[in-house]
């Protein structure tokens, strides 16, 4: 009996130390890539689009009208047009109903004061200045100027804001 005794002890030893022998944990690895680049990283913010009521003939104006903020470590050079068009394909701000447009050629951006700057009523860019990297800001005016020949009516329109580096 007691060498049965030891026998099975002497298992159940080897029992424990395989067990503990074998990896309690099987795993593999994972690989990472990153390419870290560097650029401008500009956004928009406090919009006001609201132009009102205005009569044929006059201009309005919205004062800081949206703020551009650039954090990223470039320059950021910033374009403007109407990516809304009638079916006549005049850019601008239009009337859904009729489809009249007030041309993108009535609307000016002010970039920090220095001046309105035009936008165009054909699906192309307009140079509206650029935003200094490190946090710098560019807060731009609206500006329509309603042609006296305008129809009564409502319009929207929407610009595209386009950023790139500098």
């Amino acid at each position: 009996m007691n060498t049965i005794k030891k026998i099975l002890i002497a298992l159940a030893v080897m029992m424990v130390a395989v067990t503990m022998a074998a990896p309690a944990v099987i795993g593999d690895e994972a690989a990472y890539t990153v390419t870290v680049l560097t650029g401008q990283d500009t956004s928009i913010g406090a919009v006001n689009g609201a132009f009102g009521d205005v009569l044929r003939g006059t201009s309005k104006e919205i004062t800081d009208s949206f703020t551009l903020t650039n954090n990223g470590d470039w320059n950021a050079s910033v374009d403007a047009k109407f990516s809304t068009f009638n079916a006549t394909n005049v850019y601008g701000m239009v009337n859904a109903t009729s489809g009249i447009a007030i041309p993108g050629t009535a609307f000016s951006l002010d970039p920090d004061d220095t001046g309105a700057i035009a936008l165009k009523a054909i699906n192309e860019d307009t140079g509206i200045g650029t935003v200094t990297k490190g946090g710098g800001t560019m807060t731009c005016d609206a500006i329509l100027d309603v042609p006296s020949s305008q129809s009564a009516e409502a319009y929207s329109g929407t610009i595209l804001l386009t950023f790139s580096n500098a």
